[in-house]
């Protein structure tokens, strides 16, 4: 039954911290997908270019993807994708407070800043794709798997609707973008 699958998913503590990986994974879509036209229009960007150029994010992470399913499927050692999700999770950090410290000095290198939008979306993409896929049904088997990926995801939601929210407040705040960036740079570190 559902109830019995919940109880034997609570007992793991592999599924605790999916949970947490859901949650921030999301947090860290959701705000590339809703905040990237809004950060590269205050940057200097017009309004269609930044519309354009915010597509570099869900380009990549497509690519990312891909390539990550690929590479864990053929390459991994007995199913162990953490490796390399926590390899592309580093990667992803770095990025982020990367793009901190360019809004932080006011750079206009709007080529970077948009390249490292792109690599946020390689890094980042894979690994999230994995959570509610993949590592629900390694955990939980084809029997929960189910129970698992619902469960993920809507943690993962929550996470998701806090990111519209928050990232809007603090961008708002003295700190501006540079802050925001810093801030989901932590919470990649806390994803890894």
């Amino acid at each position: 039954s559902v109830r019995n699958n919940i109880v034997q998913l609570l007992k793991m503590p592999l599924f605790h911290k999916l949970l947490i990986f859901s949650f921030f994974s999301h947090v860290l879509r959701i705000f590339f997908f809703t905040w990237t036209p809004k950060l590269l229009v205050d940057i200097g960007m017009g309004k269609t270019s930044a519309i354009f150029s915010s597509a570099v994010f869900p380009t990549l992470g497509c690519i990312g993807t891909i390539l990550l399913g690929w590479y864990t499927d053929r390459h991994v050692k007995n199913g162990d994708r953490a490796k390399p999700m926590w390899i592309m999770l580093i990667g992803l950090a770095s990025c982020l407070f990367w793009l901190s410290y360019l809004l932080k000095t006011n750079s206009e290198n709007l080529i970077l800043i948009i390249g490292l939008i792109g690599l946020c979306g390689f890094f980042l993409l894979g690994p999230y794709s994995m959570s509610a896929g993949v590592l629900s049904l390694d955990i939980a088997g084809p029997r929960a798997a189910g129970t698992c990926t619902g469960l993920v995801d809507g943690v993962g939601y929550i996470g998701g609707a806090l990111a519209g929210w928050g990232a809007g407040k603090i961008a708002d705040s003295s700190g501006g973008w540079q802050q925001v960036f810093s801030v989901l740079g932590g919470f990649a570190l806390v994803a890894t």
